[in-house]
């Protein structure tokens, strides 16, 4: 299943799994169908593994900025900014996400398995690490993760579908458990990383709520009541933009989307996206496609 990235207003990603009542979701992402290669700086209220099929990508996790190389997995948890790009060294850069509530792992909040094992990480400082191959336990997981692919993609191939999923589930929790119990992986959140944080999620949500407006670092920052410098750091350290180039990316996304969505013309397209002028629009586009808008509609 390859997946189309959709952000609600608050850049958050409202996972939208196939059932309700078995809340595991997987994909496929081709970074050569986002913008720039780039799959936006996003989080989501879910757990997250990521696999790094055939590339390299750099990731970020809550700021911070990781090599992300071929046959590794990322781990993102639970509301935890995260962004990815590709190379351009590889034609069709892909990777395989593995998403679920931990809800599925046990709904029950009082009991002894998720006070123990659930509990103590979706809501601990972790904000992410990466499982590498030459770990034993980490390589095991990974492994899993390659049952879990083939698993979740042949679903009409098994009968008892959603046990044997649930059981990969709980053995790739439980080695997961074990390997943060015995390496203590980095990039911990602080109480100035929280705050740093939200800044940059407030951020987002301005551009994303804003976008098809004049929209100035100036009135960002006065709106968050952050000095200029202020907003440029932090952005840039969860996000590796500054907070205009990350407009003009969201905004030739949402254009791209609309050419491909709608009959408007292309110069309604660009001034509905905040372009100033339709040739403007059209060059910044072409910079960023390698096609005009009208190409890229065809």
């Amino acid at each position: 299943m390859l997946r189309k990235l959709k952000l609600d207003s608050t850049n958050q990603e409202p996972l939208q799994y196939s059932e309700s009542t078995f809340p595991v979701e997987c994909y496929i992402d081709h970074f050569a169908h986002y913008v720039d290669r780039t799959m936006e700086t996003h989080w989501h209220n879910g757990i997250e593994y990521m696999l790094a099929l055939n590339s390299d990508l750099d990731i970020t996790i809550n700021g911070h900025f990781y090599t992300l190389h071929k046959g590794e997995c990322a781990f993102y948890n639970l509301n935890v900014m995260h962004g990815i790009r590709a190379s351009k060294s590889v034609e069709d850069p892909q990777s395989f996400g593995l998403f679920f509530s931990p809800l599925v792992l046990c709904d029950n909040a009082g009991s002894v398995v998720y006070q123990q094992y659930i509990h103590p990480i979706i809501y601990s400082s972790l904000n992410g690490f990466i499982l590498k191959p030459d770990n034993p336990i980490s390589s095991k997981i990974i492994q899993l993760l390659h049952d879990s692919k083939d698993v979740l993609f042949s679903k009409s191939s098994y009968y008892g579908y959603e046990l044997k999923v649930l059981s990969l589930l709980c053995e790739i929790w439980r080695l997961t458990s074990i390997y943060i119990d015995n390496y203590q992986p980095v990039a911990n959140a602080t109480a100035q990383n929280n705050k740093s944080t939200e800044i940059a999620k407030k951020i987002i949500m301005l551009i994303h709520s804003q976008y098809t407006e004049d929209i100035s670092i100036e009135q960002i920052s006065s709106e968050l009541y952050i000095s200029r410098s202020k907003c440029f750091k932090i952005f840039k350290q969860y996000t590796q933009k500054t907070p205009i180039a990350y407009l003009m990316e969201y905004r030739l996304k949402k254009a791209g989307e609309m050419l491909l969505q709608t009959d408007k013309s292309v110069t309604e397209i660009g001034t509905a996206c905040g372009f100033s002028s339709s040739s403007y629009f059209i060059k910044c586009f072409k910079e960023s496609f390698g096609v005009s808008p009208a190409k890229y509609r065809k």
